[in-house]
């Protein structure tokens, strides 16, 4: 029998680990900014510098309250006078979390990683290039914590003179787990159009980009609300979108494979980056210390290339649409198999009963093409 888990491992549970994640990286970033060294060069940082940002940006009054930016400045040190200011803006949790830094053991696995971010040679060659262009910088780090309607994927903003010099979306979580690239909520059939061919936000008041398969029929509609209304419980909206993903894998196999390439570009780069083509995705791989940076940009050309094909499993109890490049030569039997390239999978809201949101996740295929060396 396990052993049951502490208090403070509870306590951590509710912690959400990507809004941490985005307040260290962010603190990862200022800290590379200012370790200049007397002789143009640029300090390594670890966790103690990125926990010393931290700490300073703790004791901003009125921090704890959440809900709006909180800012420092910092001496960049130099011949130039560069003023550096970091923007925090979390929830009321996890800046009280933050606060009590000692008692928050999964920080030090985030600074890790995020220290592996701040040291790769493009951090390095754009903190020593700010640090020696003799030039009075004015540069702004912004991590946005909490505004999820904001119509942009970024998580972390750099600026420097009015210049986006770089806008992160961010993923943290272990190795192998398929990290969120975007979410569908809904259990109507609008919310089935949104993913498999193209649908109407009504938060957004906009079109967004679903893959593009011809699913759209009466017959269709008719069938999966007969499913799902039959009873709003587990079983039946199950029941409901497992049809709903098997139908789309069966049109998703009739289709070309150059519309399958254009379309599957436009849906993974919608859930991306929001149609923004300055994010770049970065994953902090918790527990291992290390990163990838990958670059969305190189999705069109890369997916000219791959033999694309969807199949739909079972996943326990709920159904997982797997699309997958046949060209390595493994059918995939989940999420994480190497030649998946992003899943749709649908999730229990547990505050509702029968209500579910659909998860766009990423598979290690997606991140093996667009990986950037070095980055």
């Amino acid at each position: 029998m396990p052993a049951p888990k502490t208090q403070q491992a509870q306590k951590e549970k509710a912690i959400n680990q990507g809004n941490l994640a985005e307040a260290v990286l962010g603190a990862a970033i200022v800290a590379k900014l200012v370790l200049r060294q007397p002789n143009g060069k640029i300090g390594k940082v670890t966790p103690v510098e990125i926990k010393n940002v931290l700490k300073q940006i703790c004791k901003v009054p009125g921090l704890s309250k959440g809900g709006k930016k909180t800012q420092i400045k910092l001496d960049s040190g130099g011949a130039a006078k560069d003023r550096i200011t970091f923007y925090l803006n979390l929830g009321a949790s996890m800046t009280a979390a933050l606060q009590k830094m000692k008692d928050l053991s999964v920080l030090n696995k985030v600074c890790d990683a995020a220290a592996s971010y701040a040291n790769m040679p493009y951090m390095e060659s754009t903190a020593e290039s700010l640090y020696n262009n003799q030039i009075d910088n004015k540069i702004e780090i912004d991590v946005d914590g909490i505004s999820d309607n904001k119509g942009t994927k970024a998580d972390i903003a750099m600026w420097t003179d009015k210049h986006v010099f770089d806008k992160i979306s961010l993923k943290a979580g272990k190795v192998k787990a398929g990290h969120s690239l975007g979410q569908i909520g809904g259990n109507s059939w609008a919310s089935i159009l949104r993913l498999f061919h193209e649908g109407y936000n009504p938060k957004t008041q906009q079109k967004e980009s679903g893959l593009g398969l011809s699913i759209n029929t009466p017959q269709n509609e008719f069938r999966y609300m007969t499913l799902v209304t039959q009873k709003p419980t587990f079983t039946t909206v199950g029941k409901a979108v497992l049809w709903a993903y098997q139908m789309a894998n069966g049109v998703f196999r009739r289709c070309p494979q150059s519309t399958l390439a254009t379309n599957v570009y436009k849906f993974l780069k919608f859930h991306a980056t929001r149609d923004d083509t300055d994010v770049k995705i970065v994953m902090l791989h918790l527990g291992k210390g290390t990163h990838k940076t990958l670059n969305p940009l190189l999705l069109e050309q890369k997916l000219k290339d791959v033999d694309l094909r969807a199949v739909t499993r079972m996943d326990n109890r709920w159904p997982v649409f797997l699309v997958y490049d046949a060209a390595i030569g493994i059918v995939p039997t989940t999420a994480n198999s190497s030649s998946t390239i992003f899943s749709i999978r649908p999730k229990m809201d547990l505050r509702t009963t029968g209500y579910i949101v659909h998860l766009v996740e990423e598979g290690p295929r997606f991140s093996a093409m667009i990986e950037e060396e070095g980055a």
